[in-house]
């Protein structure tokens, strides 16, 4: 765009600044919408904090395979998913056990009891800005699907006409 002397310099389509859409709601001079942010349980997650979940989730369960020599450990031990706050402050990682109460219970006290000495290999491992905290909680999403599917089984079979 060249500037013309005595006229503010504007972009095309009328528009007052480059991240704003034209005035007919059409498309950007590039062609290309702005990126939609998914939701995750009602809130926006970026799509840094979900690179970051996916890698803080793929590297804690390496860390447990590998590093972490508990005998309060379940065989199977399963992270779900990982939930990390918007300042990097906490991370959550949901964990499932298989077994019965005493082993998950057992399994969740060995996990809280490492979670300082993940977050340092963490630490040691990533370069990011600040590692969170790990905070671990029992998913039972696994156990709840669990117990629908027995519930359906025992419905009747018919329609309810």
């Amino acid at each position: 765009m060249r500037r013309r002397r005595g006229r503010l310099q504007r972009l095309p389509g009328g528009r007052r600044h480059r991240g704003l859409p034209h005035r007919d709601g059409g498309l950007t001079p590039t062609g290309l919408h702005q990126a939609h942010i998914p939701e995750i349980g009602g809130t926006a997650v970026s799509r840094r904090l979900q690179r970051l979940n996916v890698l803080l989730r793929q590297e804690i369960s390496e860390l447990i395979l590998r590093e972490l020599r508990d005998p309060r450990l379940a065989e199977i031990v399963t992270l779900t998913r990982v939930s990390t706050s918007p300042d990097l402050a906490t991370a959550t990682v949901y964990v499932s056990v298989m077994g019965d109460a005493d082993a998950k219970a057992a399994t969740m006290a060995a996990l809280t009891h490492a979670a300082p000495f993940i977050r340092r290999q963490l630490t040691s491992r990533l370069t990011i800005r600040r590692t969170p905290d790990i905070h671990f909680t029992p998913d039972e999403t696994m156990a709840e699907a669990a117990h629908v599917l027995d519930l359906m089984k025992h419905l009747p079979q018919g329609r309810g006409d």
